[in-house]
């Protein structure tokens, strides 16, 4: 899985951070960057969350909207659509928690102002 993230302006210079991934079976990940998970004090709380439950063995579920749900344990990370619109996946909990941690990083540059070529 390979991903990068990117602010996106419209006309009226309204900005936001976006996420994309691919190849395309992975696409649902795009929708992380939503809701809570739009601002690094969400992912950061998310990231959390997530760390607390594998170090106690539990599982946890989380998600930006009903696109895209994850649920994580220490064994397993299984990614869903609310709406049966794409096929379940399972990756290793590992990639997850990275993905995660960087796209915090990168909220964070963002809400502080340090991408270079952006005006806030």
């Amino acid at each position: 899985m390979k991903y990068s993230f990117y602010v996106k302006i419209d006309i009226d210079r309204f900005q936001k951070p976006c996420i994309e991934v691919f190849p395309k079976k992975y696409e649902m990940l795009t929708h992380l960057a939503n809701g809570h998970l739009a601002n690094s004090i969400g992912v950061y709380s998310t990231l959390k969350s997530i760390q607390e439950a594998l170090i106690n063995g539990n599982t946890f579920s989380f998600a930006g909207d009903d696109w895209c749900i994850v649920t994580i344990s220490p064994d397993s990370c299984i990614i869903e659509n609310g709406f049966g619109e794409f096929e379940s996946l399972h990756i290793s909990p590992n990639i997850v928690l990275k993905f995660l941690t960087e796209w915090a990083e990168f909220l964070k540059k963002y809400e502080q102002g340090i991408i270079s070529g952006l005006k806030k």
